[in-house]
């Protein structure tokens, strides 16, 4: 149990205990993009997705969200890593800061769009697919 401090519009403080444990749940973890729309549309608005757990899991401890199935798409392969196809630059919904700041195809289409702006023509030290 957590103490919650409430501040009334009379000035009156009212402490209560809130459970910082979830509600009870049914954890799923696909490993493909199918498997995930299959559970999506098996449970509906009964399902959360849960891709990080930034926002979800404290508003779940709180019991502000209380989802009866949790779906982690953190697993499925499909959804993470930075492309260049063409001109453009693919960042998949699951790919982290991380792997984004430390990715070479993200620098080097970076570099070529300054190229592009500035008219100059470097060679690359990357190879591309």
């Amino acid at each position: 149990m957590q103490v919650v401090t409430t501040w009334l519009t009379t000035g009156e403080r009212i402490n209560r205990s809130v459970p910082v444990i979830p509600a009870p749940f049914s954890y799923h973890r696909p490993k493909t993009i199918a498997e995930a729309i299959v559970l999506l549309n098996q449970h509906g608005d009964d399902g959360r997705v849960l891709a990080g757990g930034q926002s979800l899991i404290p508003m779940m401890k709180l019991r502000l969200a209380a989802p009866e199935h949790l779906i982690d798409i953190g697993g499925i392969v499909e959804l993470k890593g930075v492309q260049l196809r063409g001109d453009t630059l693919v960042i998949g919904a699951i790919t982290t800061q991380h792997e984004l700041q430390g990715s070479k195809i993200r620098r080097h289409a970076r570099r070529q769009r300054r190229q592009r702006r500035s008219g100059k023509r470097h060679a690359s030290r990357y190879a591309l697919p």
